[in-house]
């Protein structure tokens, strides 16, 4: 088979009587792999078809985006290259004459005479930019290039709203923290949590704050309840924005609390595992009791079991079924709709999920000391590590990585793509259509991006 060229075609054709689709392949070279570029500094954008990354040469440095090459800086912000969310943006931050700047395509920013280390901040449709920025010793939060009030400093992070309307921070003040929404501050407090969490609709905000050893979570302005603790990442709107869910620990026991009133009691309750169905009519959440881990699912409970794998519940995306995966004895299983799959040596992480259509399930599990997907229910062949499978928006197929010795490849429908040296930090496979999918690669010293249509066989 003949080395690609950029934009030419390669088939991978089935052998005849062979029903298995064929793939054909488009390969864009996107730019060479040079020392010049820090792999560590390497940005994929949420499409999955863009990428940027920090280039040095003697001590100075420019942003590469999609081949391109900015300006010279004395430095680029750590881990500061960012897209937006419809992977049209790209933003950094940058450092010249003892000055920083944010730089937005390539446009930069007033100078300052610092930039918070979180970096630029997109809105989620993309048009909107923010960031926090030092002048003197004063901060202040920079926003569609308005500079807003000044501060002592700045909390971690900035919220936009889901619509893209709104803004929330917590700053500084005389040693005391204030929340920031919409450029109303509130009263002052000994520390503000992070994050500040809008729901869904953007109209209702909720944050968490500490006073007198308290913690305290405030929604849309009103303080609930005083606890010693509350459990990170645990707050959580309902996706209709009616319900704010969280968790919370007074004295040795943890609480699951809903709109202010606690539902539930337990020795412990599993990190970020309080989630909500799409149709906001149930949620799920791990717990422990005499040491050992149960899931509550809409009230009832599944196991006992010995481990809940972090972040491993989900609901599918109609609401009506339910996974996670568990231990018990050293063995790991996937547990679907409360019935338990086949004994592994561990199931991949993350791996587990349903398909559009929410009649389907995938993960990728070690027996044997090999990996395998399973689809579901039904083990494919061993491969040295899988990666990332996913569904087709039609459910009818799966593709996944897999790395074979030093080369990574792509399987569907039991087909496999060209080898590649390695797919890229931050990429993934996305299909953009029900017989196409695409991702980003190393192959012959290049960063490449391989766009494959799937034809099926008369």
């Amino acid at each position: 088979m003949a080395a690609l060229a950029a934009g030419v075609l390669v088939t991978v054709t089935p052998v005849r009587g062979d029903s298995t689709p064929a793939l054909v392949e488009r390969e864009t070279v996107i730019t060479r792999i040079n020392e010049a570029l820090q792999p560590a500094s390497l940005a994929v954008s949420p499409d999955n078809r863009r990428m940027a990354a920090v280039a040095m040469v003697d001590a100075r440095f420019r942003v590469m985006v999609d081949g391109q090459y900015g300006r010279w800086y004395e430095d680029i912000g750590k881990n500061s290259i960012v897209f937006s969310p419809d992977s049209r943006h790209v933003a950094c931050v940058a450092k010249r004459a003892g000055k920083f700047f944010s730089v937005h395509d390539g446009v930069e920013g007033k100078p300052y005479d610092g930039i918070s280390g979180t970096g630029v901040h997109f809105s989620p449709d993309g048009n909107r930019i923010a960031y926090g920025a030092r002048r003197g010793k004063r901060w202040m939060v920079v926003s569609d290039g308005r500079e807003g009030r000044l501060y002592d400093g700045l909390g971690r992070g900035l919220f936009f709203s889901p619509d893209s309307r709104r803004i929330a921070y917590a700053a500084v003040r005389n040693g005391k923290r204030v929340v920031v929404i919409d450029g109303q501050e509130s009263p002052a407090h000994d520390n503000v949590g992070n994050p500040i969490v809008f729901s869904p609709d953007s109209r209702r905000v909720a944050h968490e704050i500490k006073r007198g050893g308290k913690v305290y979570v405030v929604a849309d302005g009103c303080e609930q309840a005083a606890y010693d603790l509350l459990g990170d990442g645990s707050l959580k709107f309902s996706p209709d924005s009616r319900q704010l869910a969280y968790v919370a620990k007074s004295g040795d026991r943890w609480k699951i609390v809903i709109d202010g009133k606690e539902v539930a009691s337990h020795e412990a309750v599993g990190k970020d595992s309080v989630i909500h169905s799409a149709d906001s009519k149930r949620m799920v959440y791990a717990y422990s009791e005499g040491g050992k881990w149960f899931v509550s699912v809409g009230g009832q409970r599944h196991g006992p079991y010995d481990i809940i794998g972090n972040g491993s519940m989900i609901f599918s995306p109609d609401s009506k079924r339910f996974a996670f995966v568990a231990s018990r004895d050293g063995k790991w299983r996937a547990i679907v709709d409360g019935k338990e799959g086949r004994a592994y040596e561990t199931v991949v992480r993350d791996s587990l999920q349903f398909s559009p259509d929410s009649q389907r399930l995938v993960y990728a599990a070690r027996r044997d000391g090999s990996q395998r997907v399973v689809i579901d229910g039904q083990e494919g062949k061993p491969h040295d590590a899988i990666i990332s499978p996913v569904f087709s928006p039609d459910s009818r197929r799966v593709a996944y990585e897999v790395k074979r010795g030093e080369s990574a490849l792509v399987i569907i429908d039991g087909r496999e793509t060209r080898p590649v040296q390695g797919t890229l930090r931050g990429g993934k496979i996305t299909f953009s259509g029900p017989a196409s999918f695409h991702f980003l690669a190393g192959r012959n010293n290049s960063f490449v991006r391989i766009d494959v249509d799937i034809r099926d066989q008369p």
